[in-house]
């Protein structure tokens, strides 16, 4: 491949940030619905802690509880869908190493997504 093809398939700057905001958002409409969803977002003020996954994962364990960890797991599954890398659960991850693996895979071996 073509150091040229190659930067074309590489996500752009910013762009993975984008993916998991939208999958966060997905996810969470999913499981909660749209009014769950702002709730949340007001709430929480979830918009301040996108990029930081660990903070995010506590925002909503703080709500959530233990069910938070059902959220996550469909919102990683949004995520690694939209990266087109299946999601497999793996012995003690957490959501940030979710996320971080993702975008690991999302950008052919490089830890890039702020």
């Amino acid at each position: 491949m073509r150091d040229d093809d190659k930067a074309k398939s590489v996500l752009k700057e910013g762009q993975f940030f984008s993916i998991l905001r939208q999958s966060i958002m997905d996810g969470m409409k999913k499981v909660l619905g749209e009014s769950g969803l702002q709730s949340t977002f007001y709430y929480l003020d979830l918009v301040e802690v996108f990029h930081r996954p660990a903070e995010f994962h506590k925002k909503l364990y703080s709500i959530f509880g233990k069910g938070s960890l059902a959220l996550e797991r469909t919102i990683l599954t949004e995520l690694y869908r939209r990266v087109n890398v299946p999601f497999k659960e793996r012995k003690g991850y957490e959501f940030a190493d979710y996320v971080d693996l993702a975008a690991f895979h999302a950008n052919e071996g490089r830890l890039e997504y702020l």
